[in-house]
């Protein structure tokens, strides 16, 4: 639904899911969605920053969402985990990923 939804409105820039009781099921499904839309080639979408503070969403479900942010070149979305306990979990694994400056 998240995916059919973003490309049928590509000028929408930032989705706030916030306070939804997602949890890591959810964060599994939207991770999903957000593979699929990375890898259309077709997909012409505006989203630049997805929030989901305060969702329940554990480090499984951060972690899913961190891969699915990553594109060739770095993230090509922003997740907000605010008042997740996976909110650490998705920090680290961006240190650890993330190119080293010279």
């Amino acid at each position: 639904a998240l995916a059919g939804m973003l490309r049928r409105a590509p000028k929408l820039a930032v989705v706030d899911l916030s306070n939804n009781r997602i949890g890591d099921d959810g964060a599994q499904h939207l991770a999903w969605a957000l593979e699929a839309i990375r890898k259309d080639a077709k997909a012409s979408i505006g989203l630049k920053a997805l929030r989901l503070g305060h969702n329940s969403i554990e480090e499984t479900g951060a972690a899913a969402l961190w891969n699915a942010c990553q594109g060739e070149n770095g993230p090509w979305l922003t997740i907000n985990l605010e008042g997740n306990a996976g909110q650490k979990t998705f920090e680290k694994l961006d240190q650890q990923k993330r190119p080293q400056k010279q």
